[in-house]
Order: structure tokens, then C-alpha cells, then sequence
């Protein structure tokens, strides 16, 4: 478990940096690298803090590759909080003309006989994630 885990994390970050810069040696190792504590959280109580610390390593991570491009701290960090509250915004709008089945996807979790939310959560988590980047992309060409 806490390998898969750790691997999700892993091409999460992996995913959402791609989005903000093309990817390099310097991207992957770093993806490994925040990704690692994810997978020692899930082995012991003791190390449940890293579920609340590797995110924050993730976020500070991503706003960094941000500021590279965009130019600026404050560029960096409205790009990647309004990639994620859009990404959030686009959820909720998919799920609603679903009729919720997103919600249904994440109410069944990683249950062994039901696979079928796995891609329908991936898909959609992707694709809002996608769109997202998209938009706030040339909300920050007219910002310049």
C-alpha cells in the first residue's frame, strides 16, 4: 500500500509539473524525491505527519518551478492555488452534470471487486487538472 501510494504521489507531481515546465532530470528527481515520504507515512503511525508535510514539500516544490517561468513569487503562487481551486471548481461542475457519479467514484475508494471508479476518478482528475493549467496559462499571457 504504501508504494502505491507513494507511486499516485509520484506521477501526480510528476503530472502537475509537466504542466508548468518541461520536463527534465532535475523535475523527476525531484517528483521522486517528494514523493518518498508519502510511502513512509503509509508504514508507520508515527510518521502520519509526513501526509500533512509532503503536500506542503509538493506545493512549495511546484510554485518554485512557477516563479522560474512566470517570473515572479506572487505570478508563482497564483498560478499554482488558482490551477488548484479551478482544478477543485471543474470537479464539482462535472460531478454535478454527471448526476454524481464522481462522488459515487469516491465513495466506493479502492474497494478489491469494484474497479470501475479508478479510471473514471483518473479521467477526470486529469482532465480538470489539464484544463486548469490551460486557462490560468492565458490568464498570466494577458497579466504580462
Amino acid at each position: 500500500m504504501a508504494l502505491f501510494i507513494a507511486g499516485a504521489a509520484f506521477l501526480w507531481i510528476l503530472f502537475f509539473s509537466s504542466l508548468v515546465v518541461n520536463i527534465k532530470r532535475r523535475e523527476i528527481v525531484a517528483a521522486v524525491a517528494l514523493s518518498t515520504p508519502f510511502a513512509f507515512a503509509a508504514l508507520s503511525t508515527e510518521a502520519l505527519i509526513w501526509y500533512g508535510l509532503g503536500p506542503l514539500a509538493a506545493l512549495i516544490w511546484l510554485i518554485y518551478l512557477a516563479r522560474g517561468v512566470y517570473g515572479s513569487w506572487l505570478k508563482g503562487i497564483f498560478f499554482i492555488l488558482g490551477v488548484m481551486w479551478l482544478h477543485g471548481l471543474l470537479l464539482i461542475a462535472i460531478d454535478v452534470t454527471t448526476g454524481g457519479v464522481l462522488t459515487k467514484a469516491y465513495g466506493v475508494g479502492l474497494h478489491p471487486f469494484q474497479r470501475w471508479n479508478v479510471p473514471v476518478i483518473a479521467a477526470a482528475d486529469t482532465s480538470a487538472l489539464y484544463t486548469a493549467a490551460e486557462v490560468l496559462k492565458k490568464l498570466l499571457k494577458l497579466w504580462r
